[in-house]
């Protein structure tokens, strides 16, 4: 299924958190190498993970294929110092970032059983992996949209000059296990976001596509910035989705409809 046990280890992993590789200027799906920061106020991960690094491994979006890994000479675990190295086109396990899309992978710690499986390549031409310790906040919940209904259920209002945090969450559709495995029912999970806007039609771009990342299993979050006083924007989340085994997946589609007003008292 979807959480990573390890062949002789007696327990699945403690924790796993997601990563966002910015692939969002990349032309073309290629493999790729990923360097990722780990933030020093991820608190379960650092309570999780052995102060050696060793139980550690990486993941594709499907939750169980590895990727070879290490960490960077400057590791650190009293100091939360991490950067990992994620071999994608360097190691043995090819890992292919899709064209102009925020990817997803895995980070799993917390196996005591789990020794050191650090490879000995190096990063080339790497893109950026990011996590984050943020929880959800304005969440919009991605459910099927009302028939008939042309404009988007979900609808926040800003000012021209606010940048806003948005939560996708899009778990409700997200196919689990039939029955836990690994003490899991996870199974679907998210593999690439791609992120746009429109305005009447046309191109909008007051996403920050960049600043996207995940939480958990379903959780995306997307900065927007700035459009102008008195338009309307829709704000489209797209994502692909993968499961172990098996080659059916989906595309799911949250929008959200951002009314841009300055308010002013006349």
């Amino acid at each position: 299924m979807a959480w990573l046990k390890l062949t002789g280890s007696d327990d699945p992993f403690r924790a796993r958190f997601p990563i966002a590789v910015n692939a969002s200027a990349l032309g073309s799906s290629t493999n790729k190498d990923v360097l990722v920061t780990v933030p020093p106020t991820l608190e379960l991960f650092w309570a999780s993970l052995g102060t050696d690094g060793y139980d550690l491994r990486v993941t594709d979006a499907d939750g169980i294929t590895v990727i070879d890994h290490k960490l960077s000479s400057g590791f650190n675990h009293g100091n939360r110092v991490c950067e990992i190295n994620v071999f994608g086109q360097s190691g043995s396990v090819a890992w292919q970032a899709q064209q102009s899309s925020i990817a997803m992978l895995w980070v799993y710690v917390g196996d005591p059983d789990a020794g050191d499986a650090a490879a000995s390549a190096s990063v080339s031409s790497a893109l950026t992996g990011a996590m984050t310790a943020e929880a959800a906040a304005d969440v919009v919940l991605v459910t099927d949209p009302t028939p008939d209904r042309a404009r988007p259920d979900n609808r926040r209002a800003k000012s021209s000059g606010e940048r806003r945090a948005f939560w996708f969450d899009f778990s409700p559709g997200l196919r689990t296990a039939q029955r836990a495995f690994s003490d899991r029912l996870e199974l679907e999970e998210i593999n690439y976001v791609e992120v746009s806007s429109v305005s009447a039609g046309s191109g909008a771009s007051i996403e920050v596509e960049a600043s996207t990342r995940f939480a958990g299993t379903a959780l995306v979050r997307v900065v927007v910035s700035g459009g102008s006083d008195g338009t309307d924007y829709t704000l489209i989340v797209k994502a692909s989705t993968i499961s172990p085994n098996d080659s059916t997946y989906q595309i799911l589609e949250g929008r959200l409809l951002i009314q841009v007003r300055d308010q002013d008292d006349v």
